[in-house]
């Protein structure tokens, strides 16, 4: 997968094939990868990861690649505020921006600002898509995700995580 990261973590995800019903809504969120212990999640039952307050997850498009990541999410879908599509001309792509609320935008700030070089996994469903290296704090409280992906997908998403009101 192709990541980039800019200023408000614009991250390259690949959701192709990403479907959802109406019914079906996206649960998002960010979760950290326990870096300490990450290279043993091979050897690791999901038993053994929770004793620890770590949760196994495996990768949407590779059901082989896992993760082990802090259980407690930094985000989640209760602090997005808003959620809109975009055609990125220059890429000739969807973009999807993500904006938090205050205490979302908060902790967003507050926990890269103190993870700088430590990944962070976007977490659609109980799948990781992607966990990039936090390149530098993020402030504006704004996440962009762009993708290879249809622009009828890109829509199931954004409708899936912004709030309903």
């Amino acid at each position: 997968m192709n990541l980039r990261t800019i200023t408000t973590i614009a991250l390259t995800l690949l959701i192709m094939g990403c479907s959802t019903s109406k019914k079906e809504a996206y649960k998002f969120e960010l979760l950290a990868v326990d870096e300490a212990r990450a290279m043993n999640v091979e050897k690791m039952s999901q038993k053994d990861a929770e004793a620890v307050g770590d949760i196994i997850l495996t990768a949407k498009y590779d059901e082989k690649q896992k993760y082990l990541l802090k259980s407690k999410s930094i985000i989640d879908n209760s602090m997005i505020v808003d959620a809109e599509l975009f055609t990125d001309e220059s890429r000739h792509g969807n973009m999807i921006d993500i904006q938090f609320s205050k205490k979302g935008a908060e902790l967003i700030s507050d926990f890269t600002s103190k993870n700088v070089g430590k990944r962070v996994a976007i977490v659609l469903n109980s799948k990781v898509y992607s966990a990039p290296a936090i390149a530098e704090r993020v402030t504006g409280g704004k996440l962009q995700i762009v993708g290879d992906f249809s622009r009828e997908e890109a829509l199931k998403i954004v409708n899936a995580v912004k709030p309903k009101k």
